[in-house]
């Protein structure tokens, strides 16, 4: 009988003990997100109501478990194991609706599957001041690090919503078409960051390759000058441009009969 006992004792402590650490390694967690984030409790309030019983519960049964030393006593308490059980299917179900939540803003904003589920939340947190958004840049998009923000011409201080210039991961600085502000939700004035990269990358791209067409003749603006006037995917792309345009009609030109058309092309590229 004593054997039977202490294998019934050694066994609850056993499961008691497994699922204790897995309501200690989901409440540990989650307690900073459900606690600390404004963005999530606003927007999961009635999870965030289902995690605040569970974490006072889970903290009253931490401090009592602070009095008894012996593991066995600990652990074969009447309905432990079980209370354990409920919180760890209420954790369950808030790390659930937190998915869900977050699935529904990368929906709206992709480039957030760049980034690392601490990330995001401190960005979603952070939306409604985009200083400290702008860390996470770089994990959203390949080559954009920073914006820098406007300042004020009577004060001289900087806006902290509105930036006018890029800068890349290589430190190479881009004026944007037109000053953006960043207001709303974070995955929402992203996605209008990104159409303000795009209009820009447009609008310097068209402006490059009507300044290319007179690099070989102007003096005030040769090709060598026009390379550092633009930025690098605007020099590269306008140059691969009137690469192919030049090389097409070297072609047709040899077509028709000139023989050193290409060889010519090449020489003077």
């Amino acid at each position: 009988a004593g054997v039977e006992e202490w294998q019934v004792k050694l066994s609850n402590v056993q499961s008691t003990i497994g699922v204790w650490e897995k309501v200690s390694r989901s409440w540990a967690a989650l307690e900073s997100i459900f606690l600390s984030s404004a963005d999530i409790r606003a927007s999961l309030s009635d999870v965030t109501k289902i995690f605040e019983g569970i974490d006072a519960e889970f903290k009253a049964m931490m401090q009592e478990s602070c009095t008894e030393f012996n593991v066995i006593a600990a652990c074969n308490v009447d309905g432990k194991e079980q209370a354990l059980t409920e919180m760890k299917k209420g954790l369950d179900k808030c790390q659930r609706a937190l998915n869900e939540y977050l699935d529904v803003k990368k929906a709206i904003y992709p480039r957030f599957y760049f980034v690392s589920a601490v990330a995001l939340l401190d960005m979603l947190a952070n939306g409604t001041n985009p200083r400290k958004i702008m860390p996470y840049l770089g994990d959203c998009y390949d080559a954009l690090a920073n914006l820098i923000f406007i300042k004020d011409e009577a004060t001289g201080e900087e806006s902290n919503k509105t930036a006018d210039i890029m800068v890349a991961k290589d430190r190479e600085r881009i004026p944007m078409h037109e000053p953006f502000t960043m207001e709303g939700e974070v995955e929402l004035y992203l996605n209008r960051l990104t159409d303000a990269m795009q209009v820009t990358l447009r609008h310097q791209m068209l402006k490059g390759i009507e300044d290319g067409v007179n690099w070989e003749t102007s003096e005030e603006l040769p090709r060598h000058k026009w390379c550092f006037k633009y930025p690098a995917q605007v020099v590269l792309t306008g140059s691969l441009i009137y690469w192919t345009e030049e090389t097409e009609q070297a072609l047709e030109e040899l077509e028709g009969g000139k023989e050193d058309a290409v060889k010519l092309t090449y020489q003077n590229s």
